[in-house]
């Protein structure tokens, strides 16, 4: 192999930006890959979002049910209670 002193300059700056561009090949490759999988992370994060907002509307619809299921077993009970009387 050749020294680096007998090389001529325009060798060696090719040879530099041949490794530059090298370098910038791979931290290319490294954040298109980063890219995605923070890509899929925020996708994965809006479905589970999406599915908890629809469990806490199905809570909140059942309770107000049963509170609805409540009272009108009071009026019930109280009208029973009347009648009785």
């Amino acid at each position: 192999m050749m020294k680096r002193k007998s090389l001529s300059l325009d060798k060696k700056l090719m040879g530099a930006f041949v490794l530059i561009g090298i370098l910038l090949l791979v931290v290319c490759i490294i954040s298109i890959s980063s890219l995605d999988s923070l890509d899929n992370r925020a996708k994965d994060l809006i479905e589970n979002e999406l599915s908890m907002e629809k469990k806490a509307l199905e809570i909140n619809i059942n309770m107000l049910e049963a509170r609805r299921s409540e009272k009108t077993s009071w009026h019930i009970l109280i009208l029973v209670m009347l009648i009785k009387c």
